[in-house]
């Protein structure tokens, strides 16, 4: 099932994650309003060459961003967010100021129609009323101006003075909570500036929808325009009250159990580690819908209400040569009512199906982080974990393994399991469903690619540059040569493998480690006390080189001359202390004592001199022999093996040339 690319996953990050103190931490805001990266303080002017700004303020003089005849440009934004927890002190007021920027009186009609309670889909809606009189007032005397003030179920009173009107109102024992609309009526003289001006107050501000969504309160007049505002209480970590998206911890790792929840069980320890810490550079955040859109590291603030985002570049390189990668699909979103600017999250790569973003919402909800051992919370104030979380998914599952030089391996043996992108859900240590997303390395040239090292980092297999035959072969050479080798197993999403390039989607490696049991052993060959075996166990050295032992075998009536291979003294001869170099093609050495009957009738292992072991003829020349041809290094797939053959075989005629030519100058007469 596809996965959407917007992962509402906040209330992790937003409720118990919320424990790590961040190391560098901004203050919670005390200002009334946030007004976004883009703040609009321009006026609306009319045809008649009246500008009309319409705002919300505080007693300090602080601005919403001001009212725009549109609420969908981006470029004349007319949104903003009053803090709920600052209003209260520092005032709130529904502002309109209109300014004649002509050189003559202007006749005025304006309506001002104060906030409503605006819910759209919503069920919470803020309850923003009038809290006390207006106020009119102009610079200019010449100004002349009669209100009209409107209260709910149509109660009202007619146009006068703006003192009378206010004074008529109270009269009439209306309430000015229920004040719904203010007419400006008269003559705004040249160069003037006519303002009116109601203390607001929020009605309902316990009610969890009203801070917690998307609900905005509309102030509008006529010809203005509208202002929009939204009340929110300001994100902060609740251990030192600073701003939540401080924090410089690591990024969290979860896997997601269900496809139905956002339950999340951490990640191995080891990919945890591998997370990177938390940037404000990674952090994109949306306070106000879909037209806030900034880094963090422009301005941190988040609000209840808001969104943020997670740059998902820098975990995904962490984690993608560890089997690891994020959760798949696209999370570029579509922008809101199809308006340019209007974004949420961004994916600059729908191609390669990852999520560059993952997008997080500060509803609350009844999302955890279990822990993969018992299924308590996750710990996220501990070895350095940050307050956000991310999740992610495994892709490769492998598993080092260890043979015996001559056991048959093949690619495919270190793999417990590759998936695509078909396979959603890795929880840990679980088979995914093996009818489900499953990749044949063995045979999958698109989407699979095996690479072999030896211990010198040497490729010795390469599935990309082999096929068939060769690539069993190579497998066959690597598991009779005793070494360390790595596997490492590539998927990839655009099922170029065979290409064997670097835009695979998830690597893993595991190591291979063949070994081989050498001995050299002793036959007294017809006498006794031959030595003890020598081994060499579990050796991952193509060879093995051991000393031939001093001890000497006895045998009555003989004179011990030496060891050779075999029984009859044909084949190659050792003498005690002399190495000899096993290989891994022949691991196991047996040398035969070699004997000479004594001239005397009993020596009991005597050399011909009266040493022990001295044999007879040549002496020794005490220099490492080796009785098999060593093995050769395993090489790359792909090697030219037939020319390797070839030397070998001039090598090993030259050999017998040079020895036949010696047993012949040997039987030479004297003097030739």
């Amino acid at each position: 099932m596809r996965r959407f690319g917007c992962l509402v996953m906040a209330s992790f990050a937003l409720g118990a994650a919320m424990l790590c103190a961040p190391q560098s931490a901004m203050a919670a805001s005390s200002e009334t309003f946030y007004n976004g990266i883009a703040t609009n303080t321009q006026p609306v002017t009319a045809d008649d060459g009246v500008s009309r700004a319409i705002y919300f303020a505080d007693d300090a003089g602080a601005t919403s961003n001001f009212g725009y005849t549109s609420d969908v440009d981006v470029r004349r934004m007319n949104r903003s967010i009053i803090d709920v927890d600052n209003y209260s002190t520092n005032g709130l007021y529904a502002v309109a100021r209109f300014t004649n920027g002509s050189g003559a009186p202007v006749a005025l009609s304006e309506t001002v129609l104060l906030p409503t309670v605006w819910r759209g889909a919503h069920a919470d809606g803020a309850d923003l009323r009038a809290a006390g009189p207006v106020a009119v007032g102009s610079a200019d005397a010449s100004t002349a101006a009669r209100i009209r003030l409107t209260a709910a179920a149509g109660q009202r009173v007619e146009l006068a003075e703006p003192g009378q009107a206010v004074a008529d109102y109270d009269a009439a024992g209306y309430r000015w909570s229920d004040l719904r609309e203010v007419y400006v009526h008269g003559m705004l003289a040249a160069g003037d500036t006519l303002t009116v001006k109601v203390p607001l107050r929020l009605e309902n501000p316990d009610v969890p929808g009203v801070t917690s969504g998307a609900t905005y309160s509309q102030f509008t007049v006529t010809k203005g325009g509208k202002v929009m505002a939204r009340f929110a209480h300001q994100r902060l970590n609740p251990v030192d009250g600073s701003a939540l998206l401080a924090s410089e911890g690591k990024y969290l790792g979860g896997f997601r159990n269900s496809e139905t929840e956002y339950v999340y069980t951490q990640v191995p320890a080891k990919i945890q580690e591998l997370l990177p810490a938390i940037t404000k550079s990674d952090l994109f955040i949306s306070n106000i819908l879909y037209q806030d859109r900034h880094s963090a590291t422009q301005d941190e603030r988040l609000y209840t209400g808001g969104s943020y985002c997670i740059d998902l570049t820098r975990i995904r390189a962490a984690v993608r040569d560890h089997g690891f990668s994020v959760a798949t699909g696209s999370s570029a979103r579509e922008p809101y009512l199809g308006l340019p600017g209007w974004t949420t999250t961004v994916d600059h790569n729908v191609g390669d199906d990852l999520l560059q973003e993952y997008w997080y919402n500060t509803k609350p909800g009844a999302f955890i982080a279990s822990n993969a051992h018992d299924g308590s919370s996750a710990r996220t104030n501990g070895d350095g974990i940050g307050t956000l979380y991310t999740e992610l998914r495994q892709v490769i599952r492998a598993h080092d393994l260890a043979i015996a030089a001559g056991t048959a391996w093949t690619i495919a043996d270190n793999l417990d399991w590759m998936v695509d992108h078909t396979k959603q859900l890795s929880a840990p240590n679980a088979d995914p469903d093996p009818q489900l997303g499953r990749v044949a390395v063995a045979s999958d040239r698109e989407q699979a690619r095996v690479v072999v090292t030896d211990g010198d980092g040497r490729v010795v297999l390469d599935t990309a540059a082999a096929a068939g035959d060769r690539i069993a072969a190579s497998e066959q050479r690597i598991a009779a040569t005793p070494g360390v080798y790595q596997v490492r197993y590539f998927y990839y999403f655009n099922r170029n493998a065979a290409a064997g390039g670097d835009d695979y989607e998830v690597s893993a490696a595991v190591t291979l480690t063949v070994s081989a049991d050498y001995l050299l052993s002793y036959d007294a060959n017809g006498g006794t006390d031959a030595p003890a075996a020598q081994a060499v166990a579990g050796s991952t050295d193509p060879t093995a080189s051991v000393g031939v032992s001093e001890a000497v075998p006895t045998r009555e009536g003989y004179r011990f001359t030496g060891w050779n291979t075999m029984a009859d003294g044909s084949g190659d001869s050792y003498a005690a202390g002399q190495d000899i170099r096993l290989v891994a093609a022949a691991p196991a050495v047996v040398l035969y004592a070699q004997w000479e009957a004594s001239a005397d009738g009993g020596s009991k292992g005597e050399g011909p001199e009266g040493g022990a072991g001295d044999p007879e003829g040549p002496k020794a020349s005490g220099k490492e022999r080796v009785i098999v041809a060593p093995a050769k290094s395993v090489p790359q797939t792909g090697d030219a093996t037939t020319a390797v053959s070839v030397l070998g075989a001039v090598a090993g005629l030259m050999s017998g040339v040079c020895v036949l030519a010696l047993r012949r100058r040997d039987k030479a007469p004297a003097g030739k």
